[in-house]
Parts: structure tokens; C-alpha cells; sequence
């Protein structure tokens, strides 16, 4: 009798279990019916984009971000991860200039990019003659934006990358070099966060890159970050959504 007993009791606590499950079940079915039915159709496919397995490496930023009132000055932009940080930037109907050493190599970029490029009467890309590190030229690169467009919001620096975190060998200089960029963006962070300016480091480890294949040639490319999915972070840092965010150093291993 007490062994029925207990089983007489598991069976009525299990239909209790079954019947809250049932419950739960008809309410989350409910719910699903009335957010189809509140949730606008751009909403519920933003959600579906986001999806990081059915949609993986899929552009999502123009669902996300508008920075068509942001101009953007904008180094490296010649070289591999710069051309896609330029076209994100310019998907998001950002204004850009691009700082060149090169007068042809910054008039090829601009080319490539066709009608992302703006018109002679819009133009969205500005070509600046100026070397990076020669400041008083990019003192003149700055005002000549701030003449053409009337603001700067947003300065991406294409230099650095992993090393700051981590020490090769054969790397130590590069590595120093990094290192201290990070702690500079750091000081930076820390001295404008009252002023509404923030300062933060991308940080990728390998790049899928034709010169990164043609020297690791038995390397599996798949695993390293992609050029743009490098761009998508440095363009969610510029953005407003992302004004919370300062003095950090953010490293994009991918899938290494």
C-alpha cells in the first residue's frame, strides 16, 4: 500500500508537470501569433538576418545603422580591410575622405567604387593628399573637410592589430608598438568621455587577405576574419548605438 501510494503520488505530481507544460506551451504559442501580428514586417526581418547560423558572414549593417549625417576621415583606406571599411562606411550613406600617400592609388579607390562614390554634384568620397604621420598635413586634411562638409564626426585609423595582446616571435618591436597604441587609445578614452568623444582599438588576428593566402598557403582561410567582417565592428563603433563604448581594445579572432 505505501509503495502504490508513492506511485499513486508521482503520477499526480507528473499530470501536474504535464499540464503546466501544456499551459506554458499554449502561451508561448499565443505570444508568437500576437508578435506577428504587433512586430512590423522590417523588424521581423531584421531578426531573421541576425539569425548567426542560417545567415552567417551576411550583410546586416544597412538593416541597423544610418550615418548619413556623419563625415568620416578615413587612413588605409587603400588597402585590403580599407576598401571594405569605405564601402561600409559608405552603405550606411556616411560622407568619407580618405588620407592617401598616393594620389593614383586613392583615385583607383574611388573608382572601384562607382556610384558609392556620390556624383561630381554629391560627392561622397573626398581624396586627401596627406601622409598619416606628417600631422600638420593632416591638420590641413581636417580642415579641408570641416570646409566641405561642415563637420568630422568619426577618424578610423587603419594600423595596428592583435599583437597589441599578444607577443610573437620575432615580433617584439611591432608587437611594443601596438601595445602602446592601445594604452594611448586608452588615455584618449579617459580624457574626452565627458565630451561626448569615444576612442576604441579593433584588434584582428588574421586577415583573409590574397597576401595572407599567398604566404600561409596551407593555412585554412575560412577560419580568419574577413575583411568584412573586420569593417561591420569599426562601423557599429562609429556609430550612436555604440556610444557606450570607450577605452576598449576588441580583439576579432574569428573562427582561429
Amino acid at each position: 500500500m505505501q509503495r502504490n501510494g508513492e506511485l499513486d503520488g508521482a503520477e499526480a505530481r507528473a499530470d501536474v508537470a504535464a499540464g503546466l507544460l501544456h499551459a506554458l506551451g499554449c502561451e508561448v504559442a499565443d505570444l508568437g501569433a500576437e508578435r506577428e501580428q504587433l512586430v512590423a514586417p522590417q523588424d521581423l526581418e531584421i531578426a531573421r538576418v541576425l539569425d548567426p547560423f542560417e545567415d552567417a558572414h551576411k550583410p546586416i549593417l544597412p538593416a541597423m545603422f544610418d550615418l548619413s549625417a556623419h563625415a568620416v576621415v578615413l587612413t588605409g583606406a587603400t588597402s585590403n580591410i580599407g576598401r571594405a571599411v569605405i564601402r561600409a562606411y559608405l552603405a550606411q550613406g556616411a560622407h568619407v575622405a580618405i588620407a592617401v600617400r598616393d594620389q593614383a592609388k586613392g583615385e583607383q579607390v574611388r573608382a572601384d567604387l562607382g556610384a558609392l562614390a556620390g556624383t561630381p554634384a554629391d560627392p561622397l568620397v573626398m581624396l586627401l593628399a596627406a601622409d598619416p604621420g606628417d600631422r600638420p598635413a593632416m591638420e590641413r586634411a581636417v580642415e579641408q573637410v570641416l570646409r566641405a562638409w561642415g563637420r568630422l564626426d568619426v577618424v578610423a585609423n587603419l594600423v595596428g592589430g592583435y599583437a597589441a595582446l599578444k607577443g610573437e616571435k620575432a615580433a617584439a618591436g611591432y608587437a611594443m608598438a601596438n601595445a602602446a597604441l592601445v594604452r594611448w587609445t586608452e588615455s584618449l578614452a579617459d580624457e574626452l568621455k565627458r565630451e561626448g568623444v569615444t576612442a576604441n582599438c579593433v584588434l584582428p588576428r588574421i586577415i583573409d587577405t590574397p597576401d595572407n593566402r599567398l604566404a600561409m598557403p596551407k593555412a585554412d582561410p575560412s577560419r580568419w576574419a574577413t575583411p568584412d567582417e573586420i569593417a561591420a565592428l569599426i562601423v557599429f563603433l562609429s556609430s550612436d548605438e555604440a556610444s557606450g563604448i570607450t577605452g576598449a581594445a576588441i580583439p576579432v579572432v574569428a573562427r582561429t
